[in-house]
C-alpha cells in the first residue's frame, strides 16, 4: 500500500486526512467531522504505543490543545496492509476505527473504543462507505431544539441563582464538536436545522447584533430585532460570533 494509492482511490473530501506523522498533519480549525487514516506501519505497534499514538494525535494540535476533539476519529489499517498490492481494493486496507470515548480528552490522557469496519463485499463496498456504515450508532444526523436548550442552559440558573438569557450560537457548535460529552456530528447543518425548528416554535429567539451581550440580560433596546416563531433559513445560521440564541421571557 502506498499513500497515493490511498488518495487515488479515497474520495475527494476535506475530512479524510490521509498518513498524518505530525498532530499538526491534522487540521483544528473547521467544525467538520474528520477521519484520520493512519499510516501502515501503526498495524505492527502494540496496544499500549498505539494508545500513545493517538493519544498525542487526539489531543494536540503542535505544542497547544486541539479544540476539536469530538471531530476526529481515526482509521487503522489492517496487519497485512503493508505487504498488499498496489491491486488490492482500498476497502480491504483498514479494519477498524478507533473513537475517542465520551469523557476522556479533555484533561488527562485520551481513550478509544476500537471498533471493526464490516466485512467488505468483493466489487460493492468502498472504504468510505464502510466507515459509515461503522459511524451509524456513533454518529447522529439530527438535534431536537430541547437538547440546544440543554446544552445553553437558557432559562437556567447558575450557581449564583442568575437567570441564563442569552447565548453565542457561535458557543453552541463550538462546544458541540469540541467536547466528548455532546452529540458527535459530521457537520453543522443538524445544529442549525435545529435552531431553525427551535425558533420556528418559538422555543427561543435569534438575534443578529454586533454588540457583546451578557448571557444573564437581553437588552430590550434590541427587542424589536429578535425574530421568533418565524421561519429561518438553516444554511443562513452561521457561526461567526454576532448571532445569539434568547430566551423567550427576556423579550416578552
Amino acid at each position: 500500500m502506498t499513500e497515493q494509492h490511498l488518495r487515488k482511490h479515497l474520495p475527494a473530501d476535506p475530512g479524510h486526512i490521509i498518513w498524518p506523522r505530525a498532530t499538526t498533519d491534522i487540521p483544528d480549525d473547521t467544525m467538520i467531522l474528520r477521519v484520520a487514516f493512519l499510516p501502515p506501519d501503526v498495524a505492527d505497534c502494540n496496544r499500549s504505543v498505539l494508545v500513545r499514538r493517538l493519544d498525542q494525535l487526539h489531543r494536540f494540535w503542535g505544542q497547544t490543545r486541539r479544540q476539536f476533539r469530538n471531530a476526529l476519529i481515526f482509521a487503522l489499517p489492517d496487519q497485512g496492509a503493508v505487504s498488499k498490492s498496489e491491486q488490492a481494493l482500498v476497502s480491504e486496507l483498514y479494519n477498524q476505527l478507533a473513537i475517542p470515548l465520551k469523557g476522556s480528552g479533555h484533561g488527562g490522557s485520551s481513550e478509544f473504543e476500537f471498533v471493526p469496519l464490516p466485512v467488505p463485499e468483493l466489487g460493492r463496498d468502498t472504504l468510505d462507505g464502510l466507515i459509515g456504515e461503522a459511524l451509524k450508532s456513533y454518529l447522529r444526523t439530527e438535534l431536537a431544539p430541547s437538547e440546544i436548550i440543554r446544552i445553553t442552559g437558557l432559562g437556567q440558573k447558575d450557581c449564583a441563582g442568575i437567570m441564563r438569557e442569552v447565548f453565542p450560537v457561535a458557543d453552541i457548535a463550538r462546544w458541540i464538536f469540541s467536547f466528548l460529552t455532546l452529540p458527535r456530528l459530521r457537520d453543522v447543518e443538524p445544529i442549525q436545522k435545529s435552531i431553525a425548528r427551535g425558533v420556528a416554535e418559538g422555543l427561543f429567539g435569534f438575534v443578529r447584533t454586533n454588540h457583546l451581550l451578557e448571557l444573564d440580560r437581553f437588552p430590550l433596546e434590541l427587542k424589536a430585532e429578535v425574530q421568533m416563531k418565524v421561519a429561518l433559513d438553516p444554511a443562513g445560521i452561521d457561526f461567526n460570533g454576532n448571532a445569539y440564541l434568547i430566551l423567550p421571557d427576556a423579550v416578552n
